[in-house]
């Protein structure tokens, strides 16, 4: 489906862990169209300034019944400390929704989300949409320190089954998020219901996730983060160095199977 260009309302934003933000904005040919791992080009912040002078690629964290496009975003740099000083009723260029997503979730799939910091973004997206398929889904979450996770209620309250880890053992398990998916695949087998794994965060986790998704016989998909600066594929400045050769993260990405990244 073709990406679409609106002058998106903001209808909320708020603080929801140390340096990030969830903003929504009200888009609704965009929420209609979008599927779990595909992301929006945001921004200008206002058609009377060209700062930051780039969009930026935002994964979608979820939609709204509303017609909402819901974003976690991290404060990284000049453009998303701009984009966390917006205002509710402000509007903002957004573009998509973008890329090619996870695998769509089915009924009765067994799926297992492993997000590591901001990596819970797209992970959240394709959790509530698995849990509206019917999909037994769940999520293992960590990150530096408690103050970097963000609250979960709204996904336990869809029966989501989550576990979270720390580097400091201030929230949940001391220790990496892939020690978890390690323990879970130790002690549960496929046992004949179709299983998936989907990863986002660091390259380092998500290499651990595809060895120990491969050794259980269990399919990964990873979501890839990259600089991008049009979205589209037309600038090349996505371009990921893959062992089958150049991929563009905005369409050929930004998910791909573990096996064309970690073959």
């Amino acid at each position: 489906m073709t990406a679409k260009q609106v002058s998106a309302e903001v209808s909320l934003i708020q603080t929801v862990a140390a340096a990030t933000f969830r903003i929504d904005l009200r888009a609704q040919p965009i929420a209609a169209a979008a599927a779990p791992g595909q992301f929006v080009m945001v921004g200008p912040l206002s058609p009377s300034s060209s700062d930051p002078f780039l969009n930026r690629p935002i994964s979608i964290a979820g939609v709204g019944s509303e017609g909402t496009v819901e974003l976690i975003v991290g404060v990284v740099g000049r453009g998303t400390e701009l984009l966390s000083q917006v205002r509710v009723g402000q509007r903002i260029g957004l573009l998509g929704p973008q890329g090619h997503g996870f695998s769509e979730p089915v009924s009765g799939q067994r799926l297992v989300l492993v997000a590591g910091g901001l990596g819970i973004a797209p992970l959240r997206f394709l959790a509530l949409r698995a849990a509206d398929r019917g999909a037994r889904v769940s999520l293992l979450y960590g990150a530096n320190t408690k103050a970097r996770l963000i609250a979960c209620d709204e996904l336990i309250e869809r029966e989501i089954a989550l576990k979270q880890s720390t580097d400091d053992g201030s929230a949940g398990a001391r220790g990496m998020v892939t020690d978890l998916l390690a323990e879970m695949l130790h002690h549960e087998a496929p046992g004949g219901i179709p299983g998936m794994i989907a990863a986002c965060g660091p390259l380092p986790m998500m290499r651990t996730v595809s060895e120990l998704g491969g050794r259980a016989s269990w399919p990964v998909e990873l979501s890839l983060e990259s600089h991008m600066a049009c979205g589209v594929g037309a600038c090349l400045g996505c371009a990921l160095d893959l062992p089958g050769g150049k991929r563009r993260a905005c369409v050929d990405g930004p998910v791909f199977s573990s096996y064309e990244v970690f073959p």
